[in-house]
């Protein structure tokens, strides 16, 4: 029997183009979720690979600023989700004084969102952050389609962001010379992810000898991050626009 997937719709198109958490240090190790969005601009999960990592947490809150000295990998989580949010309140022109966490990451998204709306020219007049969200997601999904050159007419949304997810994932694999036989999307979305982490690891003069893309990964965020992003590297390379949890077949 074909099994579900489950495609979360609100968050994928959404919360691609937000930058708001710590997706870029905790995404890409993640191996129960297939996210084919580049990791720059997705949600990580709470069962992500890395989001577990005290190395990783405690390396991303020492980038922020954040004392680490006896705090446990919990709490520097949520102060690197606040200082996040400080930060692309600020760079938003939005006014943090007073304002409670979800507050501000309300205004964060808002914000973004109208961006990325104003981008697809979506009228974003009096619309909440929900209905937003879901005219952007709708518009985002049905773009990628139109670039893999997939046909939208009398498709559901989610039977769409599925094929769009499968095409996306095929053609990174040709690209990168990665075979595709007798492997299921959820293994392919894995050899992609990893060869473009090593591609990136090259291209940065990284020794990849002896070390996991784990490893790698970390050197990356931690000592590169702002060499890999200002060459379009992973895990800010654009690699698809729809992020799809608990893939199965």
């Amino acid at each position: 029997m074909k099994k579900r997937v489950i495609i979360y719709l609100l968050s994928a198109a959404a919360l691609f183009l937000l930058s708001v958490n710590t997706a870029q240090v905790f995404a890409a190790g993640n191996e129960k979720t297939v996210t084919p969005s580049s990791a720059a601009n997705g949600q990580f999960h709470s069962k992500g690979h890395f989001k577990h990592d005290p190395q990783l947490v405690k390396m991303e809150a020492e980038r922020l600023g954040i004392q680490t000295e006896g705090k446990d990998t919990a709490s520097l989580l949520k102060e690197i989700r606040e200082t996040k949010i400080k930060k692309n309140a600020q760079s938003l022109g939005i006014d943090t004084k007073g304002k409670d966490f979800k507050t501000l990451a309300g205004e964060v998204r808002m914000a973004k969102l109208k961006q990325k709306a104003k981008e697809l020219g979506i009228n974003t007049e009096n619309k909440s952050l929900d209905t937003l969200s879901a005219e952007v997601q709708e518009a985002v999904i049905k773009k990628e389609a139109k670039e893999l050159g997939i046909s939208t007419n009398g498709k559901q949304l989610q039977d769409l962001a599925q094929e769009v997810y499968k095409a996306r994932i095929m053609k990174d694999a040709k690209e990168l010379g990665i075979s595709v036989h007798n492997k299921t999307l959820k293994e392919l979305a894995k050899e992609v992810r990893d060869k473009r982490i090593y591609d990136a690891a090259e291209k940065l003069g990284i020794n990849t000898k002896g070390k996991t893309t784990h490893e790698i990964f970390a050197e990356i965020m931690t000592n590169h991050a702002d060499k890999a992003k200002e060459l379009n590297l992973y895990p800010y390379k654009r690699m698809g626009i729809c992020n799809f949890k608990h893939l199965k077949n």
